[in-house]
Order: structure tokens, then C-alpha cells, then sequence
């Protein structure tokens, strides 16, 4: 882990597929990445360490990413959330976010305070970082990811992880767009730490030279092409 940004830290929920929520931190202040059960762990960690976390960027719209929110906003009511448009029915729709699938009920009390509905790519500046974020439909149709260049990293959601691919074949997903923001985020800068929706965080170099997965898919959307 000595190779990763240190002010970045990881917090993992075992219970769904590993599923990853981040704290970014520049001095007292921090962005969450994603809402996870995980999120606990976070406030818990920000509130021990005197840091104050005032943006959530979520990537994508399902349950998984988004179930810790009304969670944080207890702790922190005053925290803005960013979410591409094409995802914010999933705050507010078991449907939509896929919780009905697992017999659950999962959505967002309403209304959010400070929710921001993203209409495309923006950089913005937040707690002194610049901010990148690009919406790579195709998992979901409002999936996008947060290049951090200052501190080397991009969080790309459930799109790519280190042996395989995200789903592309479920509700909502759309496969040809999937394919086109695969390529996409293959052709960041290759010295880039990547820190998935799942599991463990990796270099981009590294993960494009060993995920079969990855080769196979793009290969057959060459063909395709």
C-alpha cells in the first residue's frame, strides 16, 4: 500500500462484494467517494482525525454506492453530493438502484440539501484539489469517474478492476457505451493508481498488462467495430 497516496484512504464493506468507499483528504478537510455501509468507518475515522468531510462524489447510482448517505449526512449535514443526472433517480428508487433485485428497499430520504445534479464533464476545486469528473455511461448510464492528478488517482467506479470488468449486461446498462468508456479510461495517463467501485486498488500500467478480461472484451469490440 506504500506505493498509494497516503491522504487517500480506503474503507472496504466485505458484506457486498467488497465494495470500496473513499476519504480524500487535504489537510482537515476530506471528499467521500462513494457510500457504502463502509461509511461509518469513514466518519468515524474523519471525526478521530478532526477532518471535516464536505463533498461526496458518487460514480455511480447503484445501491451499494449510495446506501451510507443519509448515514453521513447525520454526521455531516452539510455535505454536498454530486451525482451525474442520468443517475439520480437511483437516490430515490429501489427500482432504479437495483436494491429490489436483493428483496431490499434501499433510497435516499428526501430532500437532499446540497445535491448537485451533474449535466456532463466538469473540473471543479474542492477543498483545494482539482477535480476532474467524466461521465462514462455503460455500467450505468450516469457512471462517470474523479481524476485527482495531484494525488496521482482516479476512481472509476464499477467499470473496470484489476482481473475483470464490471457487469454490462443488466438492466439499464448499455454495452456499446461500455465498451467506449472502457477505451476510454485505458487511454489515461498509465501512471495513474486506480481505485475501484470493488476490491483492490492497482496501477493502471500493471492492470492493463494483466487483466485478460479487459483484452478479450475490447478485442471482440474491435471486431464489432
Amino acid at each position: 500500500m506504500s506505493n498509494f497516496n497516503q491522504n487517500i484512504k480506503q474503507f472496504i464493506d466485505p458484506n457486498i462484494n467488497n465494495q470500496g468507499t473513499y476519504l480524500v483528504i487535504k489537510d482537515k478537510e476530506a471528499i467521500l467517494i462513494d457510500a457504502s455501509h463502509a461509511v461509518q468507518e469513514a466518519i468515524n475515522y474523519a471525526k478521530e482525525n478532526k477532518i471535516t468531510i464536505t463533498n461526496l462524489i458518487i460514480t455511480h447510482g447503484h445501491f451499494d454506492h449510495i446506501l451510507g448517505i443519509d448515514q453521513l449526512l447525520i454526521a455531516f449535514p452539510n455535505v454536498t453530493i454530486y451525482i451525474n443526472q442520468w443517475d439520480e433517480d437511483c437516490l430515490f428508487s429501489a427500482k432504479r438502484n437495483f436494491s429490489s433485485k436483493r428483496d431490499l428497499n434501499i433510497t435516499v430520504k428526501k430532500p437532499i440539501k446540497n445535491l448537485i445534479i451533474l449535466k456532463g464533464d466538469i473540473t471543479i476545486n474542492l477543498i483545494g484539489l482539482t477535480i476532474d469528473i467524466v461521465h462514462i455511461p455503460g455500467h450505468t448510464p450516469g457512471s462517470q469517474y474523479i481524476l485527482i492528478k495531484e494525488y496521482n488517482a482516479v476512481f472509476i467506479g464499477d467499470t473496470i478492476f484489476y482481473d475483470k470488468i464490471g457487469f454490462h449486461d443488466i438492466d439499464y446498462c448499455d454495452n456499446k457505451y461500455f465498451k467506449k468508456s472502457l477505451v476510454e479510461l485505458t487511454q489515461l495517463d498509465k501512471k495513474l493508481n486506480v481505485y475501484p467501485g470493488h476490491h483492490q486498488i492497482y496501477n493502471l500500467k500493471t492492470m492493463l498488462s494483466n487483466n485478460q478480461v479487459l483484452k478479450e472484451f475490447l478485442q471482440t469490440n474491435e471486431k464489432e467495430g
